[in-house]
């Protein structure tokens, strides 16, 4: 009987270690507060470095010297991109994905773009706040392979329940065909109304100004096009317009100081 009673004792003592529950609403948003005004601080460290960096290369060259150290192109944010995966394990369901986005975010890797897609996918598929995910279909080949992007997008596909993801998912599809088929093709007047009635469906603003401004550069620019007229002064300072090389291959090379 006394081992019975001490057996039971010990059960109740682990049982709130091994259920734990999940951390407070409020303690997400707190975490989260905090993590984005840490991200905030590595940036503003980072652009102060590329300052004195840029200040360093010019007393360099007043100085006659040819090179300085090398700076990083972009912010470390590894230990922070660790810090978000693991606020997002402790804040589970709806509010582990406002940390998994930027996670996703400041990910560099294909690797670590995948190991937050596939979080995203698998377990929030269904939530509302999903819809930023859509801006990054019609990268997801560059940014991880095209095999993953198409694992990926079968699985928006399959389960059909978010119209956004729908409707950028359509674009990313058929982004390509836009912008190489000519606007007067089968091909092209195929692949715009299928992107056409997902966009539609999505009600995603971005989305229809980003699907609406490549339809327009492509029906007033693309290939097979007449070109519109551009007038000018060469580098003689002798006035022209481009119609004055009609019938003759032209080349039009544009530039500018960065």
């Amino acid at each position: 009987m006394k081992r019975t009673k001490s057996w039971l004792a010990a059960v109740m003592f682990l049982l709130p270690l091994g259920a734990q529950k999940p951390a407070p609403a409020e303690d997400a948003k707190t975490r989260l507060k905090s993590l984005q005004a840490e991200q905030k601080q590595i940036i503003a460290d980072w652009q102060a470095k590329a300052r004195e960096a840029a200040k360093a290369q010019e007393r360099a060259a007043e100085g006659g010297k040819k090179s300085i150290p090398a700076m990083a192109m972009q912010p470390d944010f590894t230990q922070l991109r660790g810090k978000y995966l693991a606020a997002a394990k402790q804040h589970p369901g709806e509010a582990a994905v406002p940390f998994l986005l930027p996670a996703l975010g400041i990910s560099i890797t294909p690797a670590q773009r995948k190991e937050v897609f596939e979080l995203l996918l698998n377990e929030h598929i269904d939530s509302s706040q999903l819809n930023q995910l859509g801006q990054a279909l019609p990268t997801l080949d560059r940014a991880v392979s095209e095999d993953y992007a198409k694992e990926a997008f079968a699985k928006i596909e399959q389960h059909g329940q978010n119209p956004v993801l729908l409707g950028w998912l359509a674009f990313a599809r058929h982004e390509k065909t836009l912008r190489s088929e000519p606007a007067t093709s089968k091909a092209f007047l195929d692949a715009k109304a299928a992107a056409a009635d997902a966009i539609a469906k999505s009600e995603d603003m971005l989305l229809q100004r980003q699907f609406d401004a490549l339809v327009a550069v492509q029906e007033k620019f693309g290939i097979g096009l007449v070109a519109p007229e551009i007038s000018g002064v060469d580098l003689d300072g002798v006035a022209f317009e481009l119609s004055d090389y009609k019938g003759k291959v032209v080349f039009l090379d544009f530039w500018g100081d960065w």
